[in-house]
C-alpha cells in the first residue's frame, strides 16, 4: 500500500513538473502568437553580417521591403556562418511597426519557449510509463 502512494506522489510530481514547463513555455510564447496575427510575410537580402564594434555579438543585416516599398534595413542577432550575403530569407514584420522583424525560420521563431510548450505534454505522457509496484521484473 505504501508503495501504491509512493508511485501517485511520484505521478503527481511529474504530471505538476510537465504542467508547469508547459504553462511557462505557452506564457513565454503568447507575445509571438500576437505578434504571428498581425505579421506580414515577405523576403529580405542578407546585405552584411559581422561582429557588432565593442561586442562579440555576431550580427546580420537584412534589407526588405515593407508597406509601400519602403525599404528597410535591419540587424538580428545570428549564429555565426547561418547566413552568406545575397541570401534570400523570410521575413514576418508587423505593417503598423516596421521595426519589429523576425526572420522566418523555425529557431528564430520558437526558440526555446515553444520547445518548453512541447516538452511540457512530454513529460504528463511520461509519467504514465513509470514503473507500477506491483509490476516489478
Amino acid at each position: 500500500m505504501a508503495e501504491d502512494t509512493k508511485r501517485g506522489e511520484s505521478f503527481g510530481t511529474w504530471i505538476g513538473v510537465g504542467l508547469a514547463i508547459s504553462a511557462i513555455g505557452i506564457l513565454c510564447a503568447l507575445p509571438k502568437l500576437k505578434f504571428f496575427r498581425s505579421a506580414r510575410r515577405t523576403w529580405g537580402v542578407v546585405v552584411d553580417q559581422g561582429v557588432r564594434p565593442g561586442t562579440n555579438d555576431y550580427q546580420v543585416f537584412i534589407e526588405f521591403f515593407g508597406e509601400r516599398d519602403r525599404r528597410l534595413r535591419l540587424s538580428f542577432p545570428a549564429q555565426v556562418y547561418n547566413y552568406s550575403n545575397g541570401e534570400m530569407v523570410p521575413i514576418l514584420y508587423d505593417p503598423l511597426n516596421p521595426r519589429k522583424v523576425m526572420v522566418d525560420r523555425f529557431w528564430s521563431v520558437w526558440n526555446i519557449w515553444g520547445l518548453l510548450a512541447l516538452l511540457g505534454p512530454a513529460v504528463c505522457i511520461g509519467a504514465f510509463f513509470l514503473p507500477r509496484p506491483g509490476h516489478r521484473a
